[in-house]
């Protein structure tokens, strides 16, 4: 008998062939790799390992959830901030068309200037706290958060503060009427201490408005319209009749975009679709002029 042919054995396995390593099965028919446990004291150590691993899962579970729950409750703590900051704006609109009066006796004046000093005092320690929320929360703060908060600020004198929360807001803009609010805003607030940068920002909310994706050409229209507005008061404001004229000019021509059936609803006042008696430029100025002389300290 030729002895290559013989297959080998194992000793103490009683003659059993073993396999050479050729003729392993393939690893299409082998089973997930599982630690052989050769002895109690390894078993006992293999379990705790187990235990420990599944008891770091949990902990870990148990922390995601606690750092989930903590930031829902910060979430709707900066809606209450939120809320609460429209509310006293609200009364800030109040106080001064009473407080505005010139009827007002010594002892009325004080009690506005009291009733101003405690609103202010309300918004400064809201703002902090929906400043500290907002470096929280990170990605989960909102546009109108950002733009309620800046409209505090600027109510108390932060325009720092409030033009960084405004970039904020467009930055985090869902859509073309958050990123318009945003810019307007800022406009707004530019406007008093540099009126060529407020225009670059209101001629930047129209481009916006041009560009932007929208569900409908009628939504679009009554945004422009309403962006023209917004920079025809701040011209008017200034008292710059040349530029109000223009902007008003540019107001009117949007307007007319939306059908007339609604238009005069929509604005507040009538706007035909007849452009026969439509002012003139020089109208316009002229009006201006007269109106600012004919103001208080004119």
């Amino acid at each position: 008998m030729d002895t290559s042919e013989v297959p080998e054995t194992s000793p103490g396995t009683g003659g059993a062939q073993s396999l050479a390593p050729a003729e392993a099965p393939p690893a299409s028919r082998r089973r997930f790799w599982l630690p052989r446990i050769r002895s109690g004291a390894a078993a006992a150590e293999f379990i705790a390992l187990a235990a420990f691993v599944l008891g770091l899962g949990n902990g870990l579970f148990a922390y995601c959830q606690l750092q989930s729950d903590q930031a829902h409750e910060s979430r709707l703590e900066l809606t209450d901030v939120v809320q609460r900051l429209s509310a006293l704006q609200r009364s800030a609109v109040d106080i001064n068309e009473g407080c505005l009066s010139p009827d007002l006796s010594p002892q009325q004046r004080v009690v506005c200037q009291t009733s101003v000093l405690g609103l202010q005092a309300e918004q400064r320690v809201l703002v902090d706290l929906g400043r500290d929320l907002t470096d929280e929360l990170g990605s989960a703060v909102n546009s109108s958060d950002y733009r309620a908060l800046a409209v505090a600020m600027s109510q108390l004198n932060d325009n720092a503060g409030s033009e960084r929360f405004l970039d904020r807001a467009v930055e985090v803009a869902g859509d073309v009427q958050d990123r318009v609010a945003a810019i307007q805003l800022k406009a707004n607030l530019r406007f008093v201490i540099d009126p060529d940068e407020g225009r670059r920002l209101h001629a930047e909310a129209i481009d916006a408005i041009d560009h932007g994706s929208f569900d409908n050409e009628l939504d679009r229209d009554m945004l422009r319209a309403l962006a023209y507005a917004a920079w025809v008061n701040n011209e008017t404001a200034l008292g710059g009749c040349g530029e109000a004229a223009d902007t008003f000019l540019s107001y009117v021509a949007a307007a007319r975009e939306i059908p007339e059936a609604i238009r005069a609803a929509f604005l507040g006042g009538p706007i035909p679709d007849d452009t026969s008696e439509d002012p003139t430029k020089e109208d316009l100025e002229a009006k201006c002029e007269a109106d600012r002389k004919a103001a208080p300290g004119g």
